[in-house]
């Protein structure tokens, strides 16, 4: 028996793999069947942000307000597999801030949402151990803002 929540048939299901696919051509407001309205005008910008990137489809989504949302649990669900996809070339991804903020982003997500996602999980940690292990400055500005050690091999 599949158990399957009301946005299920905005999803792609594998039973055999337990992996569940956003389709990239709807909107987080689609696939959770849930319209916030419009932003009240005194709302701070990263509100109306997350407002306006709610209505846009997926496949859409910049890099940044993929990072924006993350970072806001907004659809996380429905964002974790487009986001690794987009770090499995550049695991330090710049989106606004810092090299890696959506790697920071992704990492600091509560445990709680990789539930059930154990494929991407260890995606994530791939992810983190090639970008951890990169002899540059944005691997410190990555373990900075992480709060990690520095890396005992490198020599400054």
């Amino acid at each position: 028996m599949t158990v399957r929540s009301k946005v299920s048939d905005a999803l792609i299901f594998n039973e055999a793999n337990v992996t569940y696919s956003p389709d990239r051509s709807r909107s987080l407001q689609e696939l959770e069947g849930t319209d916030w309205g419009d932003p009240d005008p005194n709302d701070t910008d990263m509100v109306q942000r997350i407002h306006s990137l709610r209505r846009k489809p997926l496949s859409h989504l910049s890099d940044e307000e993929l990072r924006l949302a993350v970072s806001q649990q907004v659809g996380t669900p429905h964002l974790l597999e487009i986001a690794l996809d987009r770090l499995t070339s550049d695991p330090l991804l710049e989106c606004e801030h810092y090299p890696g903020d959506l790697l920071a982003a992704l990492v600091r997500l509560d445990e709680s949402e990789w539930v059930g996602r154990p494929d991407l999980k260890t995606d994530l940690a791939a992810c983190f151990q090639i970008a951890i292990e990169r002899p540059d400055d944005d691997t410190d500005a990555l373990r900075d803002i992480l709060g990690l050690p520095g890396d005992p091999q490198r020599i400054n």
